[in-house]
């Protein structure tokens, strides 16, 4: 389906979507610290945790998927960091 779309589709679709996965993704951390604002009053502590472990960890998983998805696609992975 994808290689049946005009060019200039194709940019637009790949332009919007990496615009609004920024966007969301900005949105929803906004909205996680937002949340967590009126806890600290009532005694609730959050914690923060140090994500290198878990990408460590994670490695062979991306590895995998930038292998399925191939090198057009896995640019995308700069909208949640590096992920290799």
């Amino acid at each position: 389906m994808w290689q049946k779309l005009p060019p200039d589709i194709q940019a637009t679709i790949e332009r919007n979507a990496a615009r609004f996965v920024r966007a969301q993704r900005d949105d929803r951390r906004f909205k996680c610290r937002l949340a967590q604002d009126p806890w600290p009053s009532a005694a609730m502590i959050f914690n923060e945790v140090d994500q290198a472990p878990f990408r460590a960890r994670m490695a062979p998983v991306y590895a995998a998927w930038r292998e399925k998805l191939g090198s057009k696609c896995w640019p995308c992975r700069s909208h949640v960091g590096n992920l290799s």
